[in-house]
C-alpha cells in the first residue's frame, strides 16, 4: 500500500467538539476551560436563580402549587443532569473522533492520490464547525423555541412554579420568564449545536465512503479495517442518554402530576429507541456498498485461491501419499489451516462498520432513563429476563 505523504501533518487537525463562534467568545471571557468551571457557571445562572425566584415567590416547595420547582422532575433533570452532560460529553467525543479520522492515514486506508480529497474533507468539516452564520441560525433556532414555549400551556392541568390557572389564563412566574428566557435558552443552544456536529460528523463520514479505500476483506475486525468508527459512533451514547432522560422526566411529570397511564408511552417510547439509534447507526451504512464489494471480491478471490491450493494438497497429499513418510511438522497442512481460516473471516465478514455489541450498548444508553417508566407497566421479572435475553 501507498503510504501516506509525510507532509501531512493530522494530529489535532479534526477538532469537532472545540471551537467555533461561542467557545471563542467564551474563552476571551476565561470560561472555556476548565470544563468543571463552565458547569459550575450554569449552575449559578441556569438553576441558581429559578431556586431563589420561586423561593421568593413561595413556589419552591410546598403546597402552594401542585408543582413546586424542586418537585419538577422534567427540569430538574434537564437542568441538573442533562446540561451537565452534555458539557462533558465534549471532551469525551471530540478525541474520539479525531483519533478515527487519523485512524485513516495511519492504517493506509486512504490511497496517495486520494489524500487531497481526504484532506479537503476534513477542512470542509472544519470550516462548517467554526461558520458563524451556522451558529446565528442556531441561535435563531433557539429564539423561535423560546416564543414557541411562551405560547404552550406547561401542565395546563395544574398550578405549577412556572404559572399559575386565573380568570384570565396562566399567569407566568419571575421564575418562568428566567426558565424561558435563560435557562432554557442555553440548554437548547448546546442540544442543537450537538445536532449540528452530528450533522459535520455524518457528512466527512459521507465523503470519506466516496473515496478509494485500500480496504482488506481478511482484517480481524471483520470489517475490512473500519471497525474503529463503530467504537467512535459508541460515544455519542452520552448524547442518545441525555434525549432519553428529558423525555423520561417528561412524561414522569405527565403520570405523576397529569394523572397519565404509563400504558399510554409503552408504543412511543419503544419507537423512539428504535427511530434514535437508526439515526446514531445510519451515517456507518454509508460504507455498506463498498464493504458488500469488498466481502464478494474477497469470496471470489480466496475462495480461487482455496480451490487451487486444495488441488495442489489433494494431489500431494492424498493422491501421492506413498511418496510421504510422514504428515508430521508439514508446513502444507498448516497453510490450509490457515488458508480455512482466512475464507472464513473473508466469509463472516460485516457489511457494516459496527456489530451487534456496538447496538447492545446503544439500546441500553437509549433505554435507561426509561427504565422506571417502563417497570412500572412491565413486572421486575419479566423485564430482566428480557432484558438478559438481548444482552446474551
Amino acid at each position: 500500500m501507498t503510504e501516506p505523504p509525510s507532509s501531512l501533518p493530522y494530529k489535532t487537525r479534526f477538532a469537532l467538539t472545540h471551537g467555533g463562534p461561542a467557545d471563542r467568545a467564551l474563552s476571551r471571557m476565561g470560561l472555556i476551560t476548565p470544563l468543571v468551571k463552565r458547569i459550575v457557571l450554569f449552575f449559578g445562572v441556569g438553576w441558581l436563580p429559578l431556586l431563589i425566584l420561586s423561593a421568593f415567590e413561595g413556589v419552591a416547595i410546598g403546597n402552594a402549587v401542585k408543582i413546586p420547582f424542586l418537585f419538577d422532575i422534567g427540569e430538574q433533570i434537564r437542568l441538573l443532569l442533562v446540561v451537565p452532560l452534555l458539557l462533558a460529553a465534549e471532551p469525551l467525543i471530540g478525541p474520539t473522533l479525531r483519533e478515527a479520522v487519523e485512524q485513516f492515514p495511519r492504517e493506509n486506508l486512504i490511497s496517495a492520490d486520494e489524500f487531497p480529497v481526504f484532506q479537503s474533507a476534513i477542512h470542509q468539516a472544519m470550516r462548517l464547525k467554526e461558520s458563524v452564520l451556522a451558529e446565528i441560525l442556531l441561535i435563531g433556532l433557539v429564539i423561535v423555541a423560546d416564543i414557541a414555549h411562551l405560547d404552550a400551556i406547561h401542565m395546563a392541568f395544574a398550578s405549577t412554579w412556572l404559572y399559575s390557572p386565573s380568570a384570565t389564563g396562566p399567569i407566568r412566574s419571575l421564575a418562568g420568564w428566567w426558565l424561558a428566557f435563560v435557562s432554557l435558552s442555553a440548554y437548547r443552544f448546546l442540544l442543537f449545536r450537538w445536532f449540528w456536529r452530528f450533522f459535520i460528523w455524518a457528512r466527512f463520514l459521507w465523503q470519506v465512503s466516496r473515496l478509494r479505500l485500500q480496504l482488506i476483506p481478511t482484517h480481524p475486525d471483520r470489517a475490512g479495517g473500519l471497525a474503529f468508527l463503530g467504537d467512535a459512533q459508541l460515544r455519542f451514547t452520552v448524547i442518545i442518554f441525555c434525549g432519553s432522560a428529558v423525555i423520561a422526566s417528561t412524561l414522569a411529570n405527565l403520570i405523576l402530576y397529569g394523572g397519565q397511564s404509563p400504558f399510554e408511552f409503552k408504543t412511543p417510547i419503544f419507537v423512539y429507541i428504535f427511530l434514535v439509534i437508526c439515526l446514531v447507526l445510519f451515517p456507518l451504512f454509508t460504507f455498506t456498498p463498498k464493504l458488500i464489494a469488498l466481502k464478494e471480491k474477497g469470496q471470489l478471490e480466496y475462495g480461487s485461491l482455496s480451490m487451487s491450493y486444495s488441488r495442489l494438497f489433494d494431489q500431494t497429499w492424498i493422491q501421492d501419499i506413498a511418496q510421504k513418510t510422514t504428515l508430521l511438522g508439514s508446513e502444507d497442512i498448516q497453510s490450509l489451516a490457515a488458508m480455512d481460516v482466512s475464507f472464513r473471516m473473508v466469509k463472516g465478514m460485516n457489511i457494516v462498520p459496527f456489530d451487534f455489541e456496538t447496538i447492545k450498548v446503544l439500546v441500553l444508553a437509549a433505554l435507561l432513563p426509561f427504565l422506571p417508566l417502563l417497570l412500572s407497566i412491565i413486572p421486575v421479572q419479566e423485564a430482566w429476563d428480557k432484558l438478559r435475553m438481548f444482552l446474551l
